[in-house]
């Protein structure tokens, strides 16, 4: 396995993107979007029946893109096939292994169920393999043969998991769009006009490639960064939701007689729906009207289908798109808010090592292809291994319920509440030492620093001093138990009870007098307890720092990475906290230096 390490390092640090195996770079620029209208009323006179999706391609605009990465390829079955392996994940419908007597046995008790009508195709395979592929005595395999075809048959969600195991994302229609158009205005990837030759639809030329899915690359159809089959082969996921381009007007189309005369005319209604992903480019069982770079259509996130694959993307900033996948678990009651809409991910800050498979390995496996003897990857074309993250990700502003006061003043406030303030997300895949923490997301709650007295009331403890525990029920104390000490646990947790924090500390060791970063689980159950360092900052935006370090052992402090993130305040200050980690493999041994993140 070949690894790379990806760090986030103070902006002024950073070098240009580069080139990252089984990636393009696609530089950011403005880039059209959509389609236009006079287009696209030619193509409802052609389709009526497609009035509606056709007129959800309008209006065509500009938007600036970002530069980001994106693969040559969609993700082909052997890419996929490192994946359900490593996690045990469903394996797609197409490799399921069926007999003919079992299929003929599937087929009967279907026709017995639903008519004389039903067929055993992909789609019905799909939706009995998701219900039976755990099965005793079922059995998968990922034919040689089709190694390099697109992996199809499984929902947004599926994608989506494959991604966060791989460090990456589902591109956005955005980004999709510019790496298929660039700086054109084209309707496909390779020119102005359809070509037969280049697209795997339902009328391909050759003939007898039509209707069929191809590998990845079967066709010279290359956009001007060099991805592939962007349009036809199969429909792509984004991570874009299924609402209207901006400036989106209704229109009406007329329908003329014979005589040139207004005969019908109607008034195309998108059907808008936000729960919805966008799906892009057509697919071989279309036709040409539908293989368009301004295709889009609205498909339900956990539903798939044998004509919808994906491919995957990534942000040129190191370990944001693992942090926005991965928060996504996080419950809004402990984080404040959903995760994709109050996290600041442009800052997001920490450590990431990305893995590849050897392609002589690969290459190995592959088999012939019925339709396509030689297929010319790219050089960019590389098969994904997993990937590892410990990485923070602040909250926008969450200290705006208290005014942006000094720190002073909102550790008043918290003290006599309870109420403590989630701050940021931390992900990790890594324990932490002197901890029991579990691979996993967390919410980062801030802790005010609190008199040993004032802790034992909220419910913590004191290292080197006797653990309250509070109970529903107070057990009765032994007859034989000192009566002065009784009284006295007594006491606490009467007192500890008429307290309630917005946070269950009761796990986990705490300071006196220290300000503390909570790690709290989803059932708002703080896990570990990280002492912040020093005095917290409170300057301008541009002079608080938001970035990692590696601390080497010193005399009196261990080695570990130091997180210091920054939170907006008012007036263009901000808020600035600073604590250590020091991260752990499953042997113990400290991953805090950055030749524990180095390729081996």
């Amino acid at each position: 396995m070949i690894t790379t390490l990806l760090l986030s390092l103070p902006l002024a640090l950073q070098q240009a993107p580069e080139q990252r195996p089984g990636l393009v770079l696609i530089p950011g620029g403005n880039t059209v979007i959509g389609a236009d209208l006079e287009s696209t009323i030619e193509r409802i006179h052609e389709m009526p029946a497609s009035a509606g999706v056709l007129a959800g391609e309008c209006p065509r605009g500009s938007m600036m893109v970002d530069t980001f990465y994106i693969s040559p390829t969609l993700v082909t079955n052997e890419m996929y096939l490192e994946f359900v392996n490593a996690t045990g994940a469903m394996p797609p419908p197409a490799w399921a292994v069926i007999s003919k007597e079992r299929r003929a046995e599937l087929i009967a008790a279907g026709k017995e169920e639903f008519g004389p009508g039903y067929k055993f195709d992909d789609e019905t395979k799909g939706r009995w393999w998701t219900s039976h592929w755990q099965d005793e005595g079922q059995g998968w395999e990922m034919a040689p043969a089709i190694a390099l075809e697109p992996v199809v048959s499984i929902s947004f969600l599926q994608a989506q998991a494959y991604c966060a195991w791989a460090g990456l994302r589902p591109p956005t229609e955005p980004e999709w769009t510019r790496a298929a158009r660039g700086d054109t205005e084209f309707d496909y990837p390779f020119g102005p006009e359809f070509d037969r030759n280049k697209v795997s639809h339902n009328a391909t030329k050759p003939s007898n490639l039509s209707y069929k899915l191809l590998p990845v690359c079967s066709m010279d159809n290359a956009s001007p960064f060099g991805i592939y089959d962007q349009v036809g082969l199969v429909h792509e996921f984004t991570d874009s939701r299924a609402t209207k381009l901006d400036n989106w007007k209704s229109f009406s189309v007329d329908f003329l007689n014979d005589k040139g005369k207004v005969d019908n005319t109607i008034y195309p209604a998108p059907d808008w729906d936000s729960s919805r992903i966008l799906i892009k480019g057509g697919s071989y069982r279309n036709q040409e009207t539908n293989c368009r770079i301004d295709t889009r259509i609205g498909f339900e996130r956990d539903s798939s289908a044998s004509i919808i694959g994906f491919r995957v993307a990534s942000s040129a900033l190191p370990v944001k798109d693992s942090a926005y996948l991965r928060s996504q678990v996080l419950r809004s009651s402990v984080l404040g808010g959903t995760p994709t809409t109050i996290l600041n991910y442009q800052q997001a800050i920490g450590v990431e090592k990305h893995s590849y498979v050897n392609m002589a390995s690969v290459e190995a496996k592959r088999g012939t292809h019925d339709d396509v003897s030689e297929v010319n990857l790219p050089d960019t074309y590389a098969v994904f291994g997993p990937h590892t993250s410990l990485s923070l990700t602040p909250i926008k502003d969450p200290f705006k319920h208290h005014g942006h006061a000094k720190l002073s003043a909102i550790d008043k406030t918290i003290k006599k509440s309870g109420l403590m303030v989630a701050v940021a997300a931390l992900y990790t895949d890594v324990s932490f030492a002197d901890t029991d923490l579990e691979a996993g997301a967390y919410s980062v709650v801030y802790m005010p620093g609190l008199k040993m007295k004032d802790i034992e009331i909220w419910g913590g403890w004191v290292k080197g001093t006797e653990r309250v525990v509070v109970e529903e029920e107070v057990v009765e104390e032994s007859a034989e138990a000192e009566e002065g000490k009784n009284d006295k646990k007594k006491e606490k947790k009467e007192e500890a009870k008429k307290f309630k924090p917005s946070v269950d500390i009761s796990g986990v060791e705490l300071i006196p007098t220290v300000r503390h970063m909570l790690l709290v689980n989803n059932e708002g159950v703080a896990v570990a307890a990280l002492p912040v360092i020093g005095n917290p900052a409170y300057a301008r935006d541009n002079k608080v720092p938001n970035e990692i370090t590696f601390r080497e052992a010193k005399a009196k402090k261990g080695a570990a990475i130091e997180f210091e993130f920054k939170l907006p305040s008012g007036r263009g200050n901000a808020y600035g906290f600073k604590f250590a980690i020091t991260p752990v493999d499953d042997n113990g041994n400290d991953l805090s230096s950055p030749a524990a993140w180095n390729p081996q």
